[in-house]
């Protein structure tokens, strides 16, 4: 039988999508420029995500060298650094879902 993770993070009560969020806000506590509030606009300029996948491979994101003005750039490395270790991005082209 398969273990759900976030069966864990729940078991002080609440949802899963909240004890989802709440690992995202700790994983990336102290990283400038994120503020996780949701799973929409608080991952809009790429930043989060970033930082999320820094705690994991710091030498596969450049972190300090990121900014919220360059959307395309940071979802770029994040997906690259992902695509690295072999978890496979959905998002064929960001250029059709973002206006840059």
């Amino acid at each position: 039988e398969r273990r759900d993770p976030l069966q864990a993070l729940v078991k002080n009560g609440g949802s899963k999508r909240n004890a989802l969020l709440k690992w995202c806000q700790n994983r990336t506590i102290g990283y400038p420029n994120i503020d996780i509030t949701n799973f929409s606009s608080s991952w809009n300029d790429g930043l989060a995500l970033c930082a999320l996948l820094h705690t994991y491979l710091p030498d596969k994101i450049p972190y300090s060298e990121l900014t919220t003005a360059e959307t395309r750039r940071n979802f770029t490395v994040a997906f690259e650094a992902a695509e690295s270790i072999g978890i496979p991005t959905t998002l064929v082209s960001i250029s059709n879902y973002f206006s840059f």
